[in-house]
């Protein structure tokens, strides 16, 4: 029969799996609930909804979806696809994806141009961040926010009307999204912001390895306390050596000295 402190510590052990299958299960339920249901937003005149064909609306019609974030360079990526609706659509396509007109588009301070009777291609943008809190790891959170305008070259720089939306599609991160009518209800100059923050999943996973930290600084003095009553253990040098290792496991390397240091006791 095991002695009480190997049946305590199994209980331990037990409890500890238990809590990281519920952690890591309510983190991604949460997660994908958050991601399939609210990471959208779309502005435009008509008030169209995504799956509404534009039909009425007049002007150039913007598919935003943000594929990437890379916290170490601050900037991010956005795939860009564009179609030309109303008399800005080149009758003779049948496809309705080229302009009848040279477009001409500005992201940020990125121009595009879009020739006339040409299919428009879409358009993979990198962007910065305007402030972020890398050190609140893993709280962080990040800003974006830039201008989009369009003009016809040959109407001497006339801005016509945007329809633009924006779709989150990273599952490592949350994202929430505000469009502003910026040219008092023309629609043709709309102001983006983009607030970045970690998935519930990161954040559960990081609190998780704080946790076992904790342990295992715990099972550390547990040991040390043993060698110096001359129960000498090989096994708390290993340990040691193991916590920098179990730390950089957090998804993202978090900087030195962040939140999840503060948390736990490195």
């Amino acid at each position: 029969m095991p002695s009480p402190k190997r049946q305590i510590r199994a209980f331990l052990l037990s409890a500890v799996l238990v809590f990281a299958l519920i952690v890591a299960g309510v983190g991604f339920v949460n997660n994908n609930w958050r991601q399939s249901g609210e990471q959208m937003a779309i502005m435009n005149r008509n008030k169209l909804r995504e799956d509404q064909p534009p039909d009425s609306f007049d002007g150039l019609v913007l598919y935003c979806n943000l594929t990437s974030f890379d916290v170490s360079l601050l900037s991010f990526k956005m795939h860009l696809g564009s179609r030309p609706y109303g008399s800005f659509r080149d009758s003779q396509d049948d496809l309705g994806r080229s302009p009848s007109l040279p477009m001409q588009l500005t992201v940020d301070s990125q121009l595009i141009m879009f020739p006339s009777n040409q299919i428009m291609a879409s358009q993979d943008l990198e962007m910065t961040v305007k402030s972020g809190t890398p050190n609140s790891y893993p709280f962080d959170s990040y800003t974006a926010e830039f201008y989009v305008t369009g003009t016809a070259p040959s109407l001497r720089n006339k801005r016509y009307p945007i329809s633009f939306s924006l779709k989150n599609s990273m599952e490592e991160w949350w994202v929430e999204f505000r469009l502003t009518d910026a040219s008092g209800g023309d629609f043709n100059m709309i102001l983006v912001e983009i607030i970045l923050t970690r998935g519930a999943n990161q954040k559960f996973f990081s609190i998780f390895i704080c946790l076992l930290m904790w342990i295992m600084s715990l099972a550390l003095l547990a040991l040390a306390i043993a060698i110096c009553r001359k129960h000498s253990n090989a096994v708390a040098t290993t340990m040691l050596f193991a916590l920098p290792a179990v730390r950089d496991i957090q998804p993202g390397r978090p900087p030195i000295g962040c939140t999840a240091d503060g948390l736990n006791l490195n």
